[in-house]
């Protein structure tokens, strides 16, 4: 709900006082409620290992995240990266919510927003699988 609401924030922002115009409402819902809950299982993929310090965990998850917000296509469009730039966009999960997040504002996709949750929704699987997976391994 924090990361709801925090990302909520600059979208009330941009719809308020640059008057951005919401092409699909449904897109803009889907989009955020799915990226939340995408980031939100991969932090708890990351809590999940042992440590005395969370400072530690931290670091480790800013080393993931920032990357991502690189090639995920919020600052240089998809459409415009090299071949390899686009598969290695594939494998973020924040690429497909940028995606369904512009489709909602602005009508245009790369992928679909069929795809785009699709693929939200099993990175969000697989982000929660494997963090059972490792609280399992290390609570014994």
């Amino acid at each position: 709900m924090f990361s709801l609401a925090i990302g909520v924030i600059p979208l009330l922002i941009g719809l308020v006082w640059f008057g951005t115009l919401v092409i699909s409402v449904l897109g803009l819902i889907l989009g955020l409620a799915l990226s939340v809950f995408c980031f939100a299982t991969l932090g708890i993929m990351f809590a999940s290992f042992p440590t005395e310090n969370p400072g530690d965990i931290m670091m480790l998850l800013n080393f993931v995240r920032l990357p991502l917000i690189f090639i995920s296509g919020l600052y240089i469009p998809i459409e415009s990266l090299p071949e390899w730039g686009r598969a290695v966009a594939a494998f973020s999960p924040l690429t497909y919510a940028n995606d369904l997040v512009r489709y909602a504002l602005e009508g245009t996709t790369s992928y679909g927003p069929t795809v785009d949750s699709i693929v939200l929704l099993f990175f969000t699987a697989v982000f929660l699988f494997v963090g059972m997976r490792l609280d399992k391994k290390f609570r014994k």
